[in-house]
């Protein structure tokens, strides 16, 4: 599987909630998951990544020991192709796999182009190759989509020869309250409905700094029209508060219409 999404739109952090209920055995989005072994291939900002691992790991209640001998993390990028001997030794001390994350395709791109039809393929066949790993896991590898901002264009960024080779395209796409979890112009299999996350900008404290980062929650139905009429009640106060003032600045727009900006500050 691809999962496609925007920079900024959630994929790593969706993708993290999959993986570490997948190795605690926790229900994802509401739905029972099976209890399995799970390999993380980060190939970018492993720091950052290490950060939005712990915070996901709060936020759904899980300790160190609830996934010890369960998760292993793979923290470097390089050529699928060249190390893909070695994780195949690797996997064999991990027991049958269930689930691989590769985060993200392109850190473990071996061609030149991406649009190169016949190297997308290659890399899409040594994607398919960890799926040989011990225990025959699922794998799904996060992807950068086209050049297009549509919606409709989030599929991931290559030659047509990668999305023909995958069998679906997961995506997820967050219009600023929400985001949705679906799929996108290729799909094998039954069908779902759409998972909808708020993220959640939490703190955390490492090696003694407190530091930021974004987790992303579940939510239900009832809480997606919650946040959606909240967030039009938002609009409709920042209109009229231009309306009325159309010269003034962003701060007095947010003083009229009782929202707090970053500084805390009315």
């Amino acid at each position: 599987y691809a999962l496609t999404a925007p920079t900024n739109h959630g994929k790593t952090a969706v993708s993290l909630v999959m993986a570490l209920c997948v190795a605690a055995g926790l229900p994802f989005a509401g739905m029972p998951a099976s209890r399995g072994n799970v390999l993380i291939l980060c190939g970018e900002n492993q720091d950052g990544f290490r950060l939005r691992m712990l915070a996901t790991m709060e936020s759904l209640g899980i300790v160190p020991a609830d996934i010890a001998g369960r998760c292993w993390v793979y923290p470097q990028s390089g050529p699928l192709e060249g190390i893909l001997t070695g994780l195949k030794e690797d996997a064999l001390g991990m027991g049958a796999l269930s689930f691989v994350l590769v985060d993200t395709s392109v850190a473990y791109f071996s061609g030149q182009d991406e649009n190169d039809n016949v190297a997308s393929l290659w890399h899409a066949l040594a994607l398919r190759e960890l799926t040989r790993l011990p225990g025959n896991p699922s794998v799904m590898a996060n992807c950068h989509p086209t050049g297009s901002a549509a919606k409709e264009g989030c599929v991931p960024r290559g030659g047509s020869a990668f999305l023909n080779e995958i069998d679906t395209n997961l995506m997820v796409w967050s219009d600023g309250a929400l985001a949705e979890l679906h799929w996108m112009r290729k799909k094998r299999g039954p069908d779902f409905a759409p998972i909808s996350f708020e993220y959640k900008a939490v703190s955390i404290t490492h090696q003694g700094v407190e530091c930021q980062t974004i987790v992303a929650a579940h939510v239900d139905e009832d809480r997606v029209r919650y946040i959606r009429t909240k967030h039009r009640e938002m609009d409709s106060r920042v209109l009229f508060a231009v309306f009325h003032n159309p010269n003034g600045s962003f701060r007095e727009w947010c003083a009229d219409a009782s929202i707090t900006i970053r500084t805390g500050k009315r």
